[in-house]
């Protein structure tokens, strides 16, 4: 019959050979980026003209690479998982002017009078859009 130690080195170098195998899933070629930019543009009902095809389909690009940065670092099966959204085919800039909030500081306008009070400076705010004001004796910065 088989010897043990002969048996458990197969059984070992098997197992290397399934290891030192490098898995690697290689970046998408142009095609099959532009097929998944054809998927996209079905998927969320998006149409260019071609000028702007061409823009949307860079914009589009950059996220893959985006989104393949952020998935290579991720840590555990639980970390989170990005991918192609309906925001893919916008640029940065675009995103953060159409989907984000400005900054607080363009929102609330201070005021010039402050208010002393417990060796803490407090600022009356107001806000732009509403005009409403925001009660003062919060601060404005806490230094913990």
């Amino acid at each position: 019959m088989f010897d043990v130690k002969n048996v458990l080195f197969i059984v070992a170098l098997i197992a290397l050979c399934f290891l030192a195998i490098p898995v690697k899933v290689s970046k998408p070629n142009l095609e099959q980026k532009l097929e998944l930019f054809s998927s996209f543009q079905q998927r969320y009902k998006k149409s260019y003209s071609k000028s702007e095809h061409d823009i949307r389909f860079k914009n589009f690009e950059k996220s893959l690479d985006i989104i393949e940065e952020l998935n290579k670092n991720r840590q555990s099966p639980e970390s989170a998982r990005y991918g192609i959204t309906e925001f893919s085919d916008l640029s940065e800039e675009e995103f953060k002017t159409r989907h984000l909030r400005h900054s607080v500081n363009k929102h609330v306008l201070m005021s010039h009078h402050k208010h002393h009070d417990h060796h803490h400076n407090h600022v009356k705010k107001r806000s732009i859009t509403t005009g409403i004001t925001i009660p003062t004796g919060i601060p404005v910065k806490k230094d913990w």
